[in-house]
């Protein structure tokens, strides 16, 4: 499920039926009915090998709830299957329309880029070439967010952007383009 902060959330919902590999949405989906549970994980640093267990003391349905699965571990060194992954990376929301439904303040502008490897370079230009910031990711997180603002920490003006991004670890890159819509901006201080 898509969590409201996704940088450091992950949200695992418990359906009361078999597996299957598409993503259900409790909103949307016709098998909503089926959900039991939703845990939400904070800051968890998993590593190949981790277990998860559930120990609860009142069951919803006494003797009747209980839920096992496992998984697959990630293959992490497979070079073509993070290449693959790498066309996945997309930048939301596009296009940004003065607010993002996530932030949690009207000062809190920004875009995030998901599905990113570990590392990775994001440039991002207006269309005139221009470089209008630079964005460097190092760790483990899938996302990184964007400001909107340029190298002088200004916001940038309303209009369309190319993303150039190179994934080093990938010998690969990708472009994406972005059209931004400011809000009516009065600054302080330029």
């Amino acid at each position: 499920m898509y969590a409201f902060h996704p940088d450091n959330r992950v949200y695992c919902w418990f359906l009361e039926e078999d597996y299957a590999a598409t993503l259900t949405d409790p909103v949307a989906n016709t098998n909503s009915d089926l959900l039991t549970w939703n845990t939400v994980f904070w800051n968890c640093a998993w590593t190949q090998g981790d277990k998860v267990v559930f120990q609860y003391d009142n069951p919803i349905q006494l003797g009747v709830d209980k839920f096992t699965f496992s998984t697959t571990a990630p293959v992490l060194s497979d070079a073509d299957a993070a290449k693959e992954a790498a066309k996945k990376i997309n930048v939301f929301p596009n296009p940004y329309y003065a607010y993002n439904e996530l932030s949690v303040n009207p000062y809190d502008n920004y875009v995030s880029f998901t599905h990113l490897p570990v590392k990775a370079t994001i440039r991002i230009f207006n269309l005139a070439g221009v470089q209008v910031r630079k964005l460097e990711k190092d760790d483990t997180s899938q996302f990184m967010q964007w400001n909107l603002a340029n190298e002088a920490n200004l916001p940038v003006a309303s209009g369309m952007y190319i993303v150039h991004i190179d994934l080093p670890d990938l010998d690969t890159e990708k472009v994406l383009k972005l059209m931004v819509i400011q809000d009516r901006q009065i600054l302080e201080y330029y």
